[in-house]
């Protein structure tokens, strides 16, 4: 919460801007120029709490025509352990990551395909737009999957995998 987890502070003010008690960070107008991929960056020192942190990450993709149709949103997070070695820590490309493919729009079934998944059980969620997990399900052996969804109520929804401490979310129409 807050100040107990550390300080961020912005790298590019320019395309970067803090929301809600310096809490948050989010782009600014000129943050969004470009096409295709867009890197934002921030430094983050520890505060005097212990214990495991989390960050997470909410991206709209848009496709600028100024409708929600066609944007997709992707979430993540990822949680770093404490170090009582205080080692500094490095994030690099080889990091894990999970990436699936999967039906959308959906009536009854979810297919869903995991590029790899290293033989390491996973588990999905699939939440609805208020953020309740309605249905969670333990994936193991094979790549592909079946999720009866069938039940649910015609919307939007997410199905979230995680593998481990990596997360990745996929949005989904139930119709």
């Amino acid at each position: 919460q807050g100040n107990m987890l550390g300080k961020m502070s912005l790298m590019n003010t320019g395309e970067t801007q803090f929301e809600i008690d310096d809490e948050y960070i989010t782009h600014t107008l000129s943050g969004t120029s470009g096409s295709d991929t867009k890197t934002w960056t921030f430094n983050w020192t520890p505060g005097s709490s212990t214990g495991d942190v989390t960050f997470y990450v909410a991206v709209n993709a848009s496709n600028h025509d100024d409708d929600a149709d066609g944007d997709n949103i992707f979430l993540s997070s990822v949680t770093f352990s404490e170090n009582p070695e205080n080692t500094p820590l490095q994030i690099g490309e080889n990091d894990p990551q999970i990436s699936f493919t999967m039906n959308n729009p959906v009536k009854d079934i979810l297919f869903l395909t995991m590029s790899d998944t290293n033989n390491e059980p996973a588990t999905a969620d699939i939440i609805n737009l208020n953020g309740s997990v309605v249905r969670s399900l333990y994936l193991t052996g094979d790549k592909n999957f079946t999720i009866p969804v069938e039940d649910l109520s015609a919307g939007t929804y997410l199905v979230r995998i995680n593998q481990g401490n990596v997360f990745h979310a996929e949005k989904f129409i139930k119709f």
